[in-house]
């Protein structure tokens, strides 16, 4: 049974709903495509740019953690040694994803002033999660991916899934991290309850066009988490849109990858 027959049938048991009154604003729907543009475009450098060390042996061998951080218009992908005290080698991108080639850097140095805050800051907030969030689980075929974003006064740790599984798009099971100027976590969100993955059939005769899984009340909107991760993998499958139930607000949120943009929709 596909993802959207799955799917068709939880929605059955909610009944048909109105629309809610306190939907939200345009202005809030974009600041979602926002966050997860920018998401997006951390991940998919750091996607792109450890496909391409990996193809390189002498780099692979010594691999011990990465970085990811924007300037200038650009997002930077920089790789440290196995000791974690040098970056051996950096990727640049375009802000644009997927537009040009990306630049390299195979110069042996000094982590930037920059750099080594962000590693500072990621490794103290990762210590109080593993200390402190012991129920985080990692579905078989799943890995963790960690994105750190930085604000103007406090930094956001994404923990998005990702997996090498072929026929499946690896959602739920994801959390935001907000922690202080010092790495000290203010507060925390668990989006979904459970992992709730897009299983693509193997078959054309079984081929979907969209998919839908449904959003408990604490969760209201489509998250920026969702449309980062459908983006990421949806072009492999030839996706172009799926829907969010929300039982909050009992409404449905459809996200477009074609304009890359949120409406509200019906079921």
């Amino acid at each position: 049974m596909t993802y959207f027959i799955r799917s068709f049938f939880i929605f059955l048991a909610f009944g048909m709903y109105a629309q809610s009154e306190s939907l939200p604003s345009q202005q809030k729907l974009d600041s979602i495509v926002q966050e997860a543009d920018k998401l997006y475009a951390y991940e998919w450098a750091a996607w792109q740019a450890t496909d391409l060390l990996m193809q390189q042996n002498h780099l692979k061998a010594q691999y011990g953690g990465y970085l990811v951080y924007e300037k200038n218009d650009s997002i930077y992908v920089s790789f440290l040694e196995k000791n974690q005290e040098k970056v051996m080698a950096q990727y640049g991108f375009s802000s644009a994803a997927g537009q040009g080639k990306p630049s390299f850097n195979e110069e042996l140095r000094t982590l930037s002033k920059t750099e080594l805050n962000l590693w500072n800051i990621k490794n103290k907030i990762l210590n109080q999660i593993f200390t402190q969030h012991k129920d985080i689980t990692i579905p078989e075929g799943c890995s963790p991916n960690l994105v750190l974003l930085e604000g103007e006064a406090q930094y956001r740790l994404y923990l998005i899934l990702g997996t090498s599984q072929e026929n499946r798009i690896p959602l739920g099971n994801d959390y935001l991290f907000v922690a202080d100027q010092e790495g000290k976590i203010s507060h925390w969100r668990k989006f979904h309850n459970t992992f709730i993955p897009i299983d693509i059939p193997k078959t054309d005769e079984q081929k979907i066009s969209s998919a839908m899984h449904s959003h408990v009340k604490t969760t209201p909107y489509i998250t920026a988490t969702d449309i980062c991760t459908f983006r990421l993998y949806a072009p492999l499958y030839g996706l172009d849109h799926f829907k969010v139930y929300s039982s909050a607000l009992k409404t449905v949120f459809e996200y477009r990858l074609s304009d890359n943009r949120i409406l509200i929709t019906d079921l």
